[in-house]
């Protein structure tokens, strides 16, 4: 993805074990791997792919999705709050997503976003 860099991959660019292709949008990185011309993979995390798929239709299994977690560790995903946030605001919103995540409310609405309705 353009302005997206994974610093694991930098040996592998360097030394030509692998060519990189930036694209401007998940469904152009979706459009170049199933063109396949050359052999394409897509780095980006599940929950983004799954979304692009669904989004444009693509059917699930016209897509291997891999786990590249031994090459590219997972990372957390922060929230960037304004300097004029309050704090209580802030720890009120970390304790309901808390709260979302325990009881599985988040997990559900992932889900909607990764598999088509019906």
């Amino acid at each position: 993805m353009d302005g997206f860099y994974y610093v694991e991959l930098d040996e592998l660019l360097n030394n030509g074990c692998i060519t990189d292709y930036r694209v401007r949008s998940h469904r152009a990185a979706c459009l170049f791997v199933d063109r396949n011309d050359p052999p394409a993979l897509f780095v980006e995390m599940t929950y983004r792919i799954r979304y692009t798929l669904m989004e444009e239709q693509w059917p699930a299994q016209h897509f291997r999705l891999t786990d590249i977690s031994a090459i590219i560790p997972p990372y957390d995903i922060f929230f960037s709050y304004s300097a004029d946030i309050p704090d209580a605001l802030i720890r009120a919103m970390d304790a309901e997503i808390h709260a979302m995540k325990a009881s599985g409310e988040l997990q559900h609405i992932l889900a909607t976003y990764q598999h088509p309705s019906g």
